[in-house]
């Protein structure tokens, strides 16, 4: 008998996780935090805006309105897009790393500065491997992630994530939080185990614009927990009662 494997799904734009044998349907750790205020990406979005119209003026200037409008409004998301893209095959790097494979071949999109951080990472630290890119489960308090490697860095269980933005934010001790309570982890295969313990925290940061890889020590406590239970509510309220609160009024008939 095969073991069932995690499957995701999506429910009113957003991921879930589905609970290989308990069928429990619970969203994902990156899904709770999108409800987190992100002030920095609305100067992000205005700036590429700004900056394609700039560098792209003759490939929108004699469109109709609307047209241009679309290819302006759409950049920074096309851009946002590739960026994940390239995170997404860094973090499939980092992974044959982790399970002994020096990759042979390289996705053609990822920056070479990017696999060199990678490479210089794993030479320079040589973390003893506990688990890689296996999904975290919290059913008490209903949430899901997966989490990209857990090893023993000079024999500190160290729970790290791996980032390709341009910087490592405070909030991503969130994410940590999440991951380091959960109750069990399943690997791929569907394989379930206690989640194991960790004693350090960091961001493994290699951005994508060329800088120098680092990794970055977080200070992960309760109170980042705490905040992500709190950001949980509020999902959950988004999710549910936002959308029933304002009481629609009968019209009243003429008298």
């Amino acid at each position: 008998m095969t073991t069932p494997q995690v499957t995701t799904t999506t429910i009113a734009g957003k991921r879930h996780y589905i609970h290989p044998t308990t069928g429990q349907t619970v969203p994902s750790v990156t899904t709770i935090l999108d409800v987190l205020d992100k002030p920095a990406l609305t100067r992000w979005a205005a700036k590429s805006v700004a900056e394609f119209a700039v560098a792209n003026k003759q490939s929108w200037i004699g469109l109709p309105d609307d047209a241009a409008t679309d290819m302006l409004k759409g950049s920074p998301w096309r851009t946002r897009d590739k960026a994940a893209a390239t995170g997404t095959d860094a973090h499939s790097i980092l992974e044959s790393f982790a399970n002994g494979v020096v990759p042979a071949f390289l996705p053609p999109g990822v920056p070479p500065a990017v696999v060199a951080g990678l490479a210089e990472f794993w030479t320079t630290h040589t973390p003893k491997v506990i688990a890689c890119e296996q999904t975290v489960w919290n059913s008490a308090i209903g949430y899901a992630g997966s989490f990209d490697l857990i090893a023993e860095l000079d024999g500190v269980p160290t729970l790290i994530d791996l980032k390709t933005s341009s910087g490592v934010y405070g909030t991503m001790g969130l994410q940590l939080a999440a991951y380091a309570r959960g109750e069990e982890i399943i690997a791929p295969t569907g394989h379930s185990q206690p989640m194991p313990k960790v004693d350090a925290f960091a961001i493994l940061h290699v951005p994508q614009n060329g800088k120098k890889w680092q990794l970055v020590p977080m200070d992960v406590t309760d109170a980042e927990f705490n905040a992500f239970i709190m950001a949980r509510g509020l999902f959950a309220w988004r999710s549910g009662r936002e959308n029933n609160i304002v009481v629609k009024s009968r019209t009243r008939g003429a008298a």
